[in-house]
């Protein structure tokens, strides 16, 4: 099993990490990181689109105007202790996706409406890796609703990655750790150009 973090240079800084499986034609994913089971469709890859469900991943976003932080998909919270090994954190498989790959080479990841377990951290210092981002106090935990979706549309004629585009949507009420209640509103937008390479990037963490 292949789990990758990409990290993008620029800020504000999204954080996807995705648990995905480097033969796509076994469909197994690696027992120590026990998640939904993935499915593929019984379609040969030339005659029509290959489906993936189930696939679990995690999210994190990055908001310097608030100073927030939030991450989800993860069955342990991210602290400064163990954010060095996040290789080794498995994820809670709460937060799933579909992906959708046609002969073409054009790529399409989606997921439900699901209910998911959040955690946001005030935001200290400069964040420069994903240790930094989540050395800070919790400031909520609590259950929300997340949708994730990735587009990928490779160059005419050409297979592999093209120009794509990443998000995900975080909504839902959150226990404050002072006491009380707020909204969390959060996600992220990347964009991607015909090369694969990074264009821009919208990040979002807000408590209301």
């Amino acid at each position: 099993m292949r789990r990758s973090l990409r990290f993008y240079p620029s800020l504000p800084v999204a954080l996807v990490l995705a648990a995905c499986s480097d033969t796509a034609a076994t469909g197994i994913l690696d027992s120590s990181n026990a998640g939904p089971t993935v499915f593929f469709s019984n379609a040969p890859p030339t005659s029509g689109p290959n489906i993936v469900r189930g696939v679990p991943l995690a999210v994190g976003a990055v908001d310097l105007e608030t100073n927030l932080v939030v991450f989800a998909g993860f069955s342990e919270t991210l602290t400064a202790a163990n954010c060095a090994n996040i290789e080794n954190i498995p994820l809670s498989g709460e937060l799933t996706q579909q992906q959708v790959s046609t002969p073409s080479g054009r790529e399409q990841f989606t997921s439900p409406r699901q209910e998911v377990a959040v955690t946001v951290y005030q935001l200290v210092g400069e964040p420069t890796d994903l240790c930094s981002v989540v050395s800070g106090p919790i400031v909520a935990t609590g259950t929300v609703t997340a949708v994730w979706g990735e587009k990928n549309v490779p160059p005419p004629g050409e297979l592999g990655p093209g120009a794509g585009i990443q998000f995900v949507t975080l909504n839902g009420v959150v226990e404050l750790t002072e006491g009380g209640q707020a909204r969390l509103l959060a996600g992220f937008k990347v964009r991607f150009n015909t090369s694969g390479d990074f264009v821009s990037e919208t990040d979002f963490v807000r408590l209301h």
